[in-house]
């Protein structure tokens, strides 16, 4: 089986896109990728590698549905808010799910009914 060579594909595709007589001038940099630990720290350069093991694994935990399915009954909405709190906590999606009111940051979970 052939290994893919993407730096080559990527100069022939530069090349295609000049003008005769100025490929020669048309250098493509290779880019460097760094890797979060979880999908939410995935920002701008981080990402997260869903190749390894590790990667995927954290994936299909992050994306796996909570223990307690939240029925729609009033009195357990506690509970389902606290179930997802921690989930943003050890998946670090607490900054998704905080917004600013009156210039305080609040997090969904704690202030849930207090903005619109």
């Amino acid at each position: 089986m052939e290994q893919a060579d993407p730096q080559g594909e990527l100069e022939e595709l530069a090349d295609e896109m000049v003008a005769p007589g100025l490929a020669q001038q048309v250098e493509v940099q290779p880019v460097a990728v760094v890797f979060a630990q979880t999908p939410a720290h995935a920002m701008g350069a981080n990402l997260l590698n869903y190749m390894t093991k590790e990667g995927h694994q954290l994936y299909h935990d992050a994306c796996a549905p909570l223990v307690d399915k939240f029925d729609r009954e009033p009195t357990k909405l506690k509970l389902f808010l606290l179930h997802i709190k921690d989930e943003a906590t050890q998946y670090a999606w607490m900054p998704m799910l905080t917004h600013l009111v009156n210039n305080c940051p609040c997090n969904l979970c704690d202030h849930y009914g207090e903005s619109t």
